[in-house]
């Protein structure tokens, strides 16, 4: 019995097998054939998702391929250039694939074409190899040699040896320990030589200090030498984009019989171009020597922009500049909570205040800020509505760091941009725009009670109500009105009389924000309009408004009602309803 259990199991596993076999394998197939026209494995499979399943999503495609959104997305915006798919409107993007027969059509003539300029071309690389297969090849065009030099009089040896058959360009990096120990060797004569037959000599290094600097200046006669800031002590020699001498780490003594330092030699044309292009990319973001000098001279830093996307890069850069700061700080955040580590933010605030240092920010204070927050005791804060996408600190007017945040919403990835610079221009009409902002922002003071008042008009309903209705009146808040004129009139909050329908009081909120003297005239005609026997403006403070502005309420009969608490505020309602 139970050998015969065992053989239908055995059965019913083979049948789903089978079963399982005869989906995958068709699939397989399908997708050995899309990769045979053109299309990688993952772009076959999303041309037959899309087909099979229609207009899909890049989170869809990824969920359902099992892989991540970035390679799904990559793919299909790869895709959609060749034609193989289409966008569809929408939020999020959907992908549709175009009908099979139009998605082989479009591969087989972009097919079409290339082997047409392949053979347009043909003439020309059969004329262009006749050349080449006329010059006679060199032995060591079949090989690539490399051998590892040990002891500094050795190396310095080679590298001697490889600037005396230089022809064209001489590539240098190194510390500045290493220059002035080849001076002690003979570079200088060597450059000149090199120079004296139309070599370009370019020298790369990192000058900590203006007596270094002074030291290297002997080699500025026959060679661009310049300053960059890379830490890492090694030594990279490049001689006509085909040998190479380096050294990882450069024992950096300055003993000619140093036996610690070692160097790696080859004549690989390919190493040597890569190397190459490490060089210029540090040459580019480097600066000249004498100008290095004179800022030196100067006791100041030279003007350099350093572009990073790393956050906790940012909040270095920003506590550093911080700590810095000798005369002025200015800050723009979208919101407090913006500002890196502020609790560490607020000591180092607080330290640079008691050095005199003015800390001046410009935020946005919304509905839900509670007002308690310490950086009001080290900081001048003010409030701003503007809309700005960035991050911004300013120190002295010297230097700036600034941080923009992004999003690729169809791949769904966040990203920051974060760029330092001591460009004084650039600085100097930084701090401007930062002026201009301050002047039109608000003072914290005044926003923190603006938001006050705002509470307490919200909540007045719930406090006002029980009181009106015990007098026999009904309270509406928002109330909307229809006049003598047919015109329907909204209103912040309106009382009415339950006993005499007539007796009417309309009531509008004044934040501050706008103009009160529009105000005034909106609600006067307004009550005008619904026969309101009273009227009243609520303010947070009637302080704010000046001489003619307040003449000018009271000419027109409306009531002024000033408060931050909605129990003040509806004790004072209450007085005029009262009346």
């Amino acid at each position: 019995m139970r050998g015969l259990i065992k053989k239908f199991i055995c059965n019913i596993c083979l049948l789903q097998y089978m079963a399982a076999q005869f989906y995958v394998e068709p699939l397989e197939n399908l997708i050995s054939i899309l990769q045979r026209y053109g299309f990688t494995r993952i772009q076959a499979e999303i041309f037959i998702q899309l087909t099979k399943f229609g207009p899909c999503s890049v989170g869809t495609l990824a969920k359902a391929l099992k892989t991540n959104r970035m390679n799904v997305f990559r793919n299909i915006k790869r895709m959609e250039s060749i034609g193989l798919v289409e966008a569809t409107l929408g939020r999020p993007i959907k992908y549709a694939a175009v009908p099979i027969d139009k998605a082989l059509n479009t591969i087989i003539s972009a097919a079409k074409n290339v082997v047409s300029e392949m053979e347009g071309r043909f003439p020309a690389v059969i004329e262009a190899f006749s050349k080449v297969l006329q010059q006679q090849p060199s032995e060591q065009s079949f090989y690539v040699r490399f051998r590892v030099h040990s002891g500094r009089r050795n190396i310095y040896t080679v590298m001697a040896r490889m600037l005396k058959n230089s022809r064209r360009e001489v590539l240098l990096l190194t510390t500045p320990n290493d220059l002035i120990c080849l001076s002690f060797f003979g570079l200088e004569d060597i450059l000149k030589g090199c120079r004296g037959r139309g070599v370009e000599i370019k020298i790369l290094t990192n000058v900590a200090d203006e007596k270094i600097a002074n030291r290297l200046m002997g080699y500025i006669k026959d060679a661009v030498v310049r300053h960059a800031d890379f830490q890492i002590k090694t030594r990279m020699l490049i001689v006509d984009e085909r040998e190479t001498l380096t050294s990882l780490i450069v024992e950096d003594s300055m003993d000619l019989e140093s036996p610690a330092d070692s160097g790696f030699w080859n004549d690989s044309p390919q190493y040597a171009q890569s190397l190459k292009t490490f060089f210029d990319l540090i040459w580019s973001h480097s600066s000249d020597l004498p100008v290095l000098l004179q800022y030196l001279s100067a006791g100041s830093v030279p003007e350099k922009t350093v572009t990073f996307n790393d956050p906790n890069e940012y909040v270095r850069y920003f506590m550093q500049m911080i700590g810095r700061a000798g005369g002025e700080v200015l800050i723009i955040a979208k919101r407090l909570g913006d500002i890196p580590m502020l609790e560490d933010f607020i000591r180092f605030a607080e330290r640079a205040k008691s050095r005199g240092v003015n800390v001046k920010v410009i935020t946005c204070l919304g509905e839900d800020f509670s007002g308690n927050n310490e950086i009001f005791g080290v900081a001048e804060v003010r409030h701003s509505d503007i809309k700005c996408n960035f991050d911004m600190v300013l120190v002295d007017r010297k230097e700036n760091l600034l941080r923009f945040p992004f999003t690729f919403e169809e791949a769904g990835v966040s990203l920051t941009q974060c760029l330092w610079s001591n460009n004084a221009t650039f600085s100097q009409f930084l701090s401007e725009v930062f002026m201009e902002l301050w002047a039109k922002a608000v003072d914290s003071s005044i926003r923190l009670m603006e938001l006050k008042f705002r509470r307490a008009v919200k909540e007045l309903p719930e406090v006002l109500k029980p009181l009106v209705e015990g007098h026999g009146w009904t309270l509406e808040m928002p109330a909307k009105m229809e006049g003598a004129s047919k015109l329907r009139h909204m209103f912040d909050l309106a009382l009415k009389y339950n006993g005499s329908p007539s007796q009417v009081v309309v009531g509008d909120v004044f934040t501050g924000a706008g103009d009160i003297r529009l105000a005034s005239i909106a609600i006067h005609i307004k009550a005008q309009d619904v026969k309101a026997s009273r009227k009243f403006i609520l303010s947070p403070k009637v302080d704010w408004l000046g001489a003619e502005d307040r003449d000018l309420i009271k000419s027109y009969g409306i009531d002024l009602i000033e408060g931050l608490e909605t129990e003040e505020i509806s004790k004072k309602i209450m007085d005029i309803i009262k009346q």
